[in-house]
């Protein structure tokens, strides 16, 4: 991860590709976009964190700027309401304001 000067990376706002609201099934992939500042910019600079009381899951940004950038969510990502991070050489975020819910993919 590169080292940068600078505040800690800030998260105003998450959303979903393609979609109108923040819940996923963990049968299909799902892009999340976070919107912000401080954040690295270059895919892989930057890590996304998805946290609640029973996990933390880690992922790497895939292309963005330093205001927004988006991470895969994969197959299989266990159930549960998710705050979000980000991570990178400017420091950690505070979790998001808002939350991911992931839901169990339907049969």
């Amino acid at each position: 991860m590169v080292t940068l000067g600078g505040s800690e990376p800030e998260i105003q706002s998450l959303a979903i590709r393609g979609q109108g609201g923040l819940q996923v099934d963990n049968g299909a992939l799902a892009e999340l976009i976070v919107s912000g500042s401080n954040f690295a910019g270059s895919a892989g600079n930057d890590l996304v964190r998805l946290e609640n009381q029973e996990t933390g899951l880690e992922f790497i940004s895939g292309p963005g700027t330093g205001e927004q950038l988006s991470a895969t969510i994969p197959l299989g990502t266990p159930t549960g309401v998710y705050r979000v991070r980000i991570l990178n050489g400017r420091g950690i975020s505070s979790p998001s304001s808002q939350t991911i819910t992931i839901v169990d993919a339907a049969i």
